[in-house]
Order: C-alpha cells, then structure tokens, then sequence
C-alpha cells in the first residue's frame, strides 16, 4: 500500500515545549457525556481512549467553562472549580495510558449561553443580544461586564489552565472563536465598549491577551497555550481576515504557543461553525494559509478536513502546520492509523450530515454518529467474537441492512444479504440525489466496501417472501426492509398529475413547471432544492409552524438561505383540502385559500414501515426474525445503522 500520499501528516511536531507525534490534531466537540455539575464520567473517559488509540497526537477536550454562568450545554464539562481536578486527572491518565496526550479547551459562553442552563443572566462585553442562539429559540438580554467583572473572568480563565496543568494535561486551548465570550469581546460586531476593552484591534484584543498571560503565571510559563480564533465571523460588521491578523500577532507576541484557524458565528449565514453537507470540505483552508504567513508559531486548521491525502498536502505547500479534525474522527476514530497504513479506502469520511454530532447536542442528548454507532458507547459496543457462528440471512440492503451484515461478519456469522433493487443503498441513493447532497452515498459506498471485504454474499434483485425466506438454509434472519410512501387521505390523491417525492427524484416521473410540495419535512425541502434548482415554480405546503423540523438547525440555515434566493414560496401552518385539476385547496389560520395552475402536486408526508415480511412470520419469529430500521417505525439512517449495529452485536 501507498503510505507515501500522506506521509507530511506524520512528521512529528513541536507546539512550544510539547512534542506531538504526528500533525493530526483532535477538535474540541461537546459531547453532552460530563455530569450535570461538569464532572468528567466514565463515559467522557473511554470516548477519549477510543480516539486517542485511534493515533491522533493530541485528543482536545469539549470547552470546559471556567464559571457557572459560562457553561453552555448541560452536560457540559466544567474547569470552574478545584473539584473537577480529580476526574480531569482520570480522563488525562487514560490518554495518557494509550501513548496519547490532551488539551483542555476552556471558555465562557458569555451572550450565547442560556438562563435556561444557568440560572443566572449572561454576560458580554456589550449588552446585545445574540440574533441566534443554537440551544435557545429565545436568546436572552445579556448583562455588560464592568471592569470587575472582567478582571474576575482572567483570573478564572489563568486558574482553569492551572487546574489542567495539576490534572495532568498537556496543555490549554483557549476558545476564542464561534461568537463566545472572548470571540464577542474580540468582535466589532458585538463589542462596542469605549474603555480600553474596546474600539481597534489591539484593544478588543486586550481580554484575550490578559488571558493568555494569566494562565502562563499560573500554570507556568512553560505549558503550552493554544489559542482558537476567528478569521471570518461571516456577518456584517464582524471579524475580517485583517483584523483577525492583528489578533494572531499580539497574541503570539504575549505567549500563545499555536493558532487554530476557524470562523463563524452561530448567526452566520451560511452557518460555518461546523460547517454541513452544503459548504465544501477544507472551507477554511485559505484563512490558515493566511494566518501561516504572519504567525511565528504552529498554526492549524479546522474545517470538514476528511481526506487524508488531501490534508497531507495542506501541510506541505505550507498552508497549515497541523490539520485540527473533529467530526472526522468522531465518524472513524481510527483514520490517523489508516492514513499511517496507506489504508485510505477503509476510512469512514465524514459526510457532515450533522445529524447525530450536532443536532443532537442543540437538542440537549449525548452526540452520537451517523455512520459510527460505537462513539460513545465504546465498552458496550466492543465487537466479540459469536460463541456459536450462525448462518444469517439479512433482508433490505439499505444503511441499516448493511451495517448489520457488516458487525455480524466481523463476528464470524456467515452473512448473505438479499436486496429487491439492483443495487445496495436503499433511500440513501435517493437522499443523495438533492443538490449538496451528493457526499451521502460515502455512507453506502463504505458500508458495501467492508461487507465485501469481509466474504458476506450479497443477492442483488431478490424481492423476498415468506415463503423464499422459509426455504433459505439459515438460522435466523433480519428483516431491514424499510418503509413504504405515506399516501395521505386527501380528496384528489388519486389524479395523474400527483406524484411522490421518491419518484421525483429519483427520475421516474417528471414535474413540469409549477409544482406544489405536501409536506415541509426534510423529503420535502430536499424535493423543493431540487426542483428550484432545475427552474421548477415551487411552493411547500406544510401544518407545522417550523420548516424541515425533523432536520438540524444548520441544514434549516441552508434551505431558508436557499429557498429565499429561489423564490420558493413557503406555506406553514397550513392544511390541503383538495387537489383537483385546477390546483390545490388549503386552510390557513382559519382562512381557506386556492392555488391554481398547478402542474404537479408531490405528496411528501412521510412514510410506514414496511412490515408486510414481519407480519407473515407471526407466531413462528422468536430467536428466528428479528427487525431493524424504518420496517419498525420510519426514522432516519442513523437509527437504523444503531439498530442494525446493536442487534449484530447481540446475537
């Protein structure tokens, strides 16, 4: 195999008096896994093992807050305390017991954070409230900080680097980036004090500077000091690449030892924070090509950094020291060490759906992975050897179908799987169709890879039945057969011109020009995207008061942003009537409306499992037919790669 393509990536480097093994760098990403008080947990502990096993240098913490009223998330980590001392120093042995070393990232919230969480008001340099607020659909009136009030904060921020040096860690990163408190004070955007915390560069700079030099007096000079900051904060008004530099300079020049590159605010439109699906990978590449040229310390780069060939190549034209990976790793713990090998083709890229990273931390739960079921769940979900191997035969070979042909391989089950289309994927070759939406078939190409790798035999155009199932040499099956398209009980369902979404996207029918989606969910908008996108008319009529709610707020970002630059016309709350030939009957906050010269109707309202399979096998299923996926309740691919991954593992 071919090492040599990312070779640069494993040039070991040195972040002031800390030696890193290689330039790939775990993202700080909040994990919901901390106690409600920020204790670190078992839990917190064994994610950071598994990823530090996986052959990164340095495993980041999730932003630990400094004081009560900066934390954010309520599981979040805590650094505000001498307390927490003890379960930090766990979580540092543990890396430290598998050659891996940590940072703890620290930061306050300031404006973004939620009386909700806290109790207690937020604070900001300037009392402006956030426009957008990720964990609160209501952002609250932040209290201005006085002199004292920011003097109290350095001193908290140079006493959380001491705690993390007395814990163990190897060194801090300061979260100066995204909109929190330092990024807001370092912001025109949000700091519009006249003392000497505010007005140019260097004194919106002041905060962070004090803080760097507090920390370096409390945790010794000699601890290394990373500092996270924007370059962009992507609104107008707010931080620009010039002003950013100025920023980097004064902070290498009072004792930050690197520079990580981001940009974004949660209001930034589009949203950049973690940048999704729609925005391309290595975004921010240029900003730390630009930070590179004036920094006289390491500078890294974050960004939907997922392919390691490419990212060794960033570090050798020079455009980053060290490439700083989040999802990345959250998806496929193990990429350092199959970048190493040559092993590129087995690493599970990240396809920066957010689902399971980011919309289930908006949500207040535990994150988790689209595609790696096992994050988070380390020890439950190591994969064992079967006592007793069985002959299983998995039925649908959608994401969840392939999953759990793939863990009970590995295993050593013998595994056929059986697939009614021609080829394997299920609804993500349809979901992969949309416009920005391309990435998702990584999901299916990967998955069918490993089966392939591991021997499972694989029956393409096999519709099954009770009967075909019943006659297959095999011990037990999986039924992994998905759901069927919802057809609404609307007068009018019936004529020519009403179509379903699948079908529209997936070419089977064709939509002339003006058409009106039911149904506001992520089929939905995702059909309307597509449509737009060909010149169609479109108008999505949805009940719900809220667009796409079954999406996460970064891909809602995109579709109001898109459907605003596409004229696409937008009817919430709103309930159809009829169709008929002449257009479409809706009710409307008590008002009954008409649209006419309507070409196509497409119903998109969801859909039912698929349990026509299951149903035959009644009284005859036990320890012989199990189900996986939508065949249960229609949700999304996450739940049914976790469904799939769990059952192989247990049977």
């Amino acid at each position: 195999m071919d090492t040599n393509r990312a070779r640069k990536l494993f040039d070991p480097i040195r972040i002031g008096t800390l030696k890193l093994k290689n330039r790939v760098i775990m993202g700080a990403m909040v994990t919901n896994f901390a106690t409600k008080d920020g204790f670190v947990t078992d839990r917190l502990i064994d994610y950071h093992v598994n990823i530090a096993k996986g052959g990164c240098a340095l495993n980041v913490t999730e932003n630990a807050y400094v004081s009560l009223d900066g934390k954010r998330i309520m599981n979040g980590l805590g650094a505000y305390d001498d307390k927490l001392v003890a379960g930090l120093k766990r979580l540092a042995q543990g890396v430290h017991a598998v050659d891996g070393k940590i940072s703890l990232q620290i930061m306050h919230g300031g404006r973004e954070c939620s009386s909700n969480i806290t109790g207690l008001q937020p604070i900001g340099p300037t009392d402006l409230v956030s426009r957008y607020s990720a964990i609160s659909k209501e952002s609250d009136l932040p209290r201005q900080m006085t002199i004292e009030d920011i003097g109290e904060l350095v001193e908290r921020f140079g006493k959380a680097g001491r705690r993390a040096r007395e814990a163990g860690f190897d060194s801090v990163e300061i979260h100066a980036a995204h909109g929190y408190l330092i990024s807001q004070f370092l912001s025109p955007y949000s700091n519009k004090r006249t003392d000497r915390y505010g007005g140019d560069e260097g004194a919106r700079a002041t905060f962070l500077l004090e803080i760097i030099g507090n920390i370096k007096k409390k945790a010794g000079a000699d601890f290394p000091v990373f500092v996270k900051l924007n370059m962009n904060d992507y609104v107008k008004g707010g931080t620009i690449p010039d002003q950013a530099e100025v920023t980097i300079r004064l902070a290498v020049e009072e004792g930050a030892d690197a520079i990580i590159t981001s940009v974004g605010l949660h209001e930034s439109r589009p949203y950049m924070i973690i940048p999704p699906m729609s925005v391309k990978n290595f975004v921010n590449v240029p900003y730390s090509e630009r930070a590179k040229k004036i920094a006289k310390v390491p500078v890294g780069v974050v960004g939907r950094i997922t392919d390691p060939i490419r990212a060794a190549r960033v570090i050798e034209e020079e455009k980053a020291d060290f490439v700083v990976l989040a999802r990345s790793l959250l998806c496929d713990p193990e990429w350092p060490n199959k970048a190493r090998e040559g092993k590129f083709k087995d690493i599970r890229q990240c396809v920066g759906c957010n689902q399971g990273c980011i919309d289930m931390i908006h949500k207040m739960k535990p994150f988790c992975c689209l595609q790696n079921p096992a994050i988070g769940r380390e020890k439950e979900f190591e994969v064992k050897k079967a006592k007793n191997p069985k002959r299983i035969a998995v039925i649908g070979g959608g994401p969840g179908g392939l999953e759990a042909a793939r863990v009970a391989a590995l295993r050593g089950h013998k595994v056929t799987l059986y697939e009614k289309e021609n080829k394997l994927g299920g609804q993500i070759n349809i979901g992969s169709i949309p416009p920005h939406r391309k990435e998702l078939q990584k999901v299916t190409d990967h998955l069918v890879r490993q089966v392939e790798k591991l021997g499972v035999e694989i029956k393409l155009g096999q519709e099954m039945t009770l009967g075909s199932i019943e006659a297959l040499d095999m011990d037990l099956a999986i039924l992994a057969t998905g759901a069927v398209t919802h057809k609404p009980n609307i007068k009018g369902c019936d004529l020519e011109h009403v179509v379903f979404a699948f079908d529209v996207l997936d070419g089977k029918v064709k939509v002339s020009d003006k058409a009106v989606i039911i149904g506001g969910g992520l089929v939905g908008v995702e059909t309307a995207d597509f449509l737009c996108e060909k010149g169609n008319d479109v108008i999505i009529i949805e009940m719900l008061d809220t667009l796409a709610p079954d999406s996460g707020s970064a891909n809602r970002v995109y579709f109001e942003d898109r459907f605003v630059q596409k004229k696409v016309e937008l009817l919430l709350e709103a309930k159809v009537l009829e169709i008929d030939q002449d257009g479409i009957t809706y009710l409307q906050k008590g008002w009954t409306r008409k649209i006419l010269g309507v070409d196509t109707v497409i119903i998109a309202v969801g859909a039912l499992p698929n349990t026509e399979i299951w149903d035959c096998f009644a009284g005859k299923r036990e320890g012989r037919i199990f189900r996986i996926g939508d065949c249960i309740k229609p949700r999304n691919a996450m739940e049914a790669i976790y469904e799939g991954a769990k059952l192989a593992r247990e049977i």
